[in-house]
């Protein structure tokens, strides 16, 4: 993880294959959205994980959400450090994450990963971001609920 800013151990170049195919845009696509998709280092380099991602995607697009990711600018949001006790390498990848959300100034931020959620917007806010989340499997819900989806 200190060396490649993931528990996979993966260069971040490689952070944005899993949508290899597909047109997902970036937030330097993109600078405006009005949903940040958190991919999560799981569904960045995870296989299993990466199928939940591209169909994530493609159920945001059918249902025309204005959405962007962060693509190589993301970095692991540590918990799994912090949860493994190296509080260092979790501040100084959160860090490194609020600075670039801040910047961003997302309006919401949907995350496939619960772990990535509850960093982002709750632990996020000890160190100057405070960010609303929610987890995709919610926000599908609400797209269901306002007929974007069937």
């Amino acid at each position: 993880m200190e060396r490649a800013s993931n528990p996979w151990g993966i260069s971040r170049d490689k952070r944005l294959e899993w949508a290899e195919g597909l047109k997902v845009p970036t937030i330097d696509e993109n600078p405006e959205p009005d949903v940040i998709y958190w991919v999560g280092c799981a569904a960045s380099y995870d296989p299993g994980a990466q199928k939940v991602a591209r169909s994530f995607v493609q159920l945001l697009d059918k249902a025309g959400v204005n959405y962007a990711v962060l693509g190589k600018k993301e970095a692991c949001t540590g918990d799994s450090a912090r949860r493994a006790g190296n509080e260092f390498l979790y501040q100084t990848l959160a860090a490194e994450n609020v600075e670039t959300l801040n910047q961003v100034a997302p309006k919401l931020i949907v995350a496939t990963c619960p772990h990535c959620m509850n960093a982002i917007g709750h632990e996020y806010k000890q160190l100057g971001g405070d960010y609303r989340t929610i987890h995709h499997t919610e926000y599908l819900e609400t797209l269901v609920a306002a007929g974007k989806l069937p």
